[in-house]
């Protein structure tokens, strides 16, 4: 609902800042940003996800939503992975080693990050973080560019969902056959296909 009033981080307690706080060693996610040399979130309008995360041989596209406090949604069924999954994929050309297109966006990905319509104030760098010797937007992008491109890294797209998803009862759900939790693995299944279709891994991130 609202950033930090000194506007260095999100709410710690919204997906986007549970990111931001797994990039800086603060939570359970840290051990999945470790070797990270270059974090920006890439969220608005057209996007190349919500956040971009690499390293020397890894680039990583971000998705992520949440849905509110837990419990107040089912965690098995396929409304609002629709959203995310489509967000997945929509855009993976960016991460396939043969794209040879700019976004044409990548200027904000030195400025601030703001939503007036869904969140009170603003968080004052899209950057989280930069251990590179590139400080432009261009040169940003180039980096990653040249990363994407190379055969040796590995490119990876992940879905952090809170209050979407639980492994646990969609495995419960799918013992049942219960519709729903079907609809919600045949779309997972769509959406790794097509993340497959650039050689690329799929993770996903929610419940246990």
């Amino acid at each position: 609902e609202k950033c930090l009033a000194d506007r260095s981080d999100w709410d710690p307690n919204s997906i986007f800042g549970f990111i931001s706080r797994g990039l800086r060693g603060l939570n359970n996610m840290r051990n999945e940003f470790r070797g990270v040399d270059l974090a920006i979130c890439d969220d608005m309008g057209t996007e190349c996800a919500d956040f971009i995360v690499s390293q020397k041989n890894r680039v990583v596209f971000i998705h992520a939503k949440g849905v509110g406090r837990e419990g107040r949604v089912a965690h098995y069924g396929a409304g609002k992975l629709t959203d995310v999954c489509g967000q997945a994929t929509k855009n993976i050309r960016y991460l396939s080693m043969f794209n040879h297109l700019k976004p044409k966006h990548v200027k904000r990905f030195v400025g601030p990050w703001s939503s007036p319509t869904t969140t009170e104030g603003s968080v004052k760098s899209r950057i989280l973080l930069n251990r590179t010797d590139c400080k432009t937007a261009d040169n940003l992008w180039e980096l990653l560019h040249e990363r994407i491109q190379d055969p040796g890294t590995t490119r990876e797209v992940w879905m952090v969902l809170g209050g979407i998803l639980s492994k646990k009862r969609l495995g419960e759900e799918l013992k049942k056959s219960t519709p729903e939790a079907v609809q919600a693995v045949t779309l997972l299944h769509g959406t790794l296909a097509a993340i497959g279709s650039i050689d690329a891994k799929l993770r996903v991130f929610c419940h246990e």
